[in-house]
This record gives C-alpha cells, sequence and structure tokens, in this order.
C-alpha cells in the first residue's frame, strides 16, 4: 500500500519529532523540568494513567513523583510515524524505563495505583517497565511538539533492593538531575573560549 507522506521530503519532519522525543527522555531523566515543558505545547494533554491533564499538571505529577529517584533511564526504541497533513502526526514510541529508588519510606504511584513498592528497612527498589507512548504531535509556527500523549502501558516489574548500589570512585557515575556529566560537559562546550594574541 502506498504511504504518500512516507517521502524524503518528510525527513526533515521525522527528525524534528524523533528529537522532542529523544528531549522529553533526558528531560525526565536527568529532572530537566524546563527541557519536558518544551516537549509539549502550552495547551497540550497528557494521560499517564496516575494522571490525566495539562501540562502544568503533569510536570507536577512528574516532579513529585520523581522526588525519591536515585536513577532514572527511559530507552527509547521503535518509533512509527504517521502524519495526517502537514502540521499534524500521529507518533507511537516503545520505551522500556528503568528507574531505582533510594530506602526509605517512599511511595509511588506506579501507573494510576498507590504503592508502597520500598519496603520498611529495605535499600531501595528498581522498577522495570515496558511501554508505550501513543502522541499527537503538531507543527505550530514551526515547531513540532506533543499535543496530546496517552501512555499505553504493558509489564511492570518490582523488585525489592537488599543491598544499595555501589560503584567505585574511579567511575563517572550518572545523576538524577542537572548536575550530570552531560550537562557539565555541556556548559564546557558552550562557554565562551579564551582567546589568544595570535588570533
Amino acid at each position: 500500500m502506498a504511504c504518500d507522506t512516507c517521502g524524503p521530503e518528510r525527513l526533515g519532519d521525522r527528525h524534528a519529532i524523533e528529537q522532542v522525543l529523544r528531549s522529553y527522555a533526558r528531560a525526565v531523566d536527568r529532572a530537566d523540568w524546563e527541557l519536558l515543558r518544551a516537549a509539549y505545547h502550552p495547551d497540550a494533554t497528557d494521560d499517564h494513567g496516575g494522571y490525566r491533564g495539562g501540562v502544568d499538571g503533569f510536570i507536577d505529577y512528574v516532579v513529585d513523583r520523581h522526588r525519591d529517584l536515585e536513577h532514572s533511564a527511559h530507552h527509547l526504541t521503535n518509533v512509527s510515524i504517521e502524519f495526517a497533513g502537514d502540521d499534524i502526526a500521529l507518533v507511537e514510541s516503545y520505551c522500556h524505563a528503568f528507574q531505582r529508588f533510594g530506602p526509605g519510606p517512599q511511595r509511588v504511584l506506579a501507573f494510576g495505583e498507590e504503592d508502597p513498592i520500598v519496603p520498611p528497612g529495605a535499600a531501595g527498589a528498581r522498577i522495570e517497565a515496558v511501554l508505550r507512548y501513543v502522541d499527537r504531535f503538531e507543527r505550530r509556527d514551526g515547531a513540532w511538539r506533543i499535543a496530546a500523549r496517552t501512555v499505553v502501558s504493558g509489564d511492570l516489574r518490582i523488585e525489592a533492593l537488599e543491598e544499595p548500589l555501589r560503584f567505585g570512585a574511579e567511575r563517572v557515575v550518572q545523576r538524577h538531575d542537572t548536575g550530570d556529566h552531560w550537562y557539565r560537559e555541556l556548559a564546557r562546550l558552550r562557554a565562551p573560549r579564551a582567546t589568544t594574541g595570535a588570533d
């Protein structure tokens, strides 16, 4: 069956949409809430199961949910894009997410149900989730962003940890905030370079 919107003339649109998906993953994994907001149009809606509503409320929900996280990694795989005209697309992306909570009496909203995932005295808990994002993307003022997102839940595994996860001092360890190594390197890259008299 022929596809009228799959030709090379849509490669730039596909790249722009996929870049938003990647930025979303970085935003939630590094707690970069400005970057998260930039993935959505201001009047967008999000249905995460545990939250259904507008962007401002969704960001508040994510901030609260990630408050006790020590580690978060969203891996995006299959991405399917179907265009419905010049400025609308239906986008499906698969996500394999790993998250780790530290010790303590934390509770987490897991797909709409409040679960005490860190038993008393445990060193923490690890979550592995398989899900899909089904998004309506719209291009407005030249920018593709999410206009409506629905999370389609697949598989969920929660494992209590007997010991905290520790890495040796020789390793660069990722952080669940914008103090992560990526942001430090990005700031160094963007810093004005000193000029010499030879320039």
